[in-house]
């Protein structure tokens, strides 16, 4: 092959450093994308400690049907907190994939038509 018909290739400190560049200048819509995340999991979180809190000071007192209430509120609680966790790493990805355009708001919303049948529904 001829030295004139090789392609030239990028050096990897370019490549790193424009990466850098653009991780840097994007910082703060990575950041809401995650905390919009976080805000939505820390609701379901927040019902589980308060009714784990409620359980620990009068469990006794409210009985064993009160207690399997707040174990299965508890589970499903974790699993949408979970689920809102995963929407904001997924968020990210879409960031990257729209070259940080849009608003954070509206990308963490994108994520929900990944999850099939909860795409409906209104968080």
């Amino acid at each position: 092959m001829d030295k004139e018909k090789k392609i030239k290739l990028t050096p990897v400190f370019d490549i790193f450093e424009i990466a850098l560049k653009t991780w840097w200048q994007n910082l703060k819509k990575i950041v809401y994308v995650y905390l919009w995340g976080l805000l939505y999991a820390l609701t379901p979180m927040a019902v589980i400690a308060i009714l784990l809190g409620v359980n620990y000071w009068w469990g006794d007192s409210l009985g064993l049907g009160f207690r399997i209430a707040t174990v299965t509120i508890a589970v499903l609680g974790f699993l949408a907190a979970l689920y809102f966790l995963i929407r904001a790493y997924l968020g990210i990805f879409l960031l990257v994939k729209n070259d940080y355009a849009g608003g954070e708001k509206k990308i963490f919303a994108e994520t929900r038509k990944f999850f099939g049948l909860m795409s409906d529904w209104s968080f």
